[in-house]
Parts: C-alpha cells; structure tokens; sequence
C-alpha cells in the first residue's frame, strides 16, 4: 500500500508497499529502493531551470553499510 507523509514547503515522502520510497520537493527527487540481499540503492534526481530532471548522484549501500557514491557529470 502507498503513503504519502507530507512535509512543509511542499515536500513529501511517497511510501510504496514495494520498498520504494520517494522524496521530492521544488527540485529534486530522491529514490530509495530496496535492492535483493539487504542492499539498498538512492539515486538524486535534480530538475533543471527548464523543467528536466537529470541524475545526478548514485549511492548503493551493502547490507554492511558500505556505500559507493557515483556522481553524473552535467550533459
């Protein structure tokens, strides 16, 4: 089942029965997502002054909580 926890400002949280949860405010969008194994992934999306959102980050973590950071360059 899916909920949304709102916050101030406009933010919320969208919580997907799926284990994916989901960020967004003005700018960004951050997908947590439950990986197989006890992993777990978040990808930072940015938007752009046009309205795109782009990648911008990657963090997968291991179930021992190592994590690996992957940044985007700007296309």
């Amino acid at each position: 089942m899916n909920t949304i926890e709102m916050r101030n400002d406009g933010r919320f949280i969208s919580h997907h029965g799926n284990g994916v949860d989901v960020y967004f405010d003005s700018r960004h969008k951050i997908i947590k997502s439950h990986m197989e194994g006890g992993c777990w992934a978040t990808l930072v999306m940015g938007q752009d002054t046009e309205g795109h959102r782009r990648a911008q980050m990657l963090t997968p973590t291991d179930r021992d909580h190592n994590t690996a950071v992957y940044e985007y360059g700007r296309n």
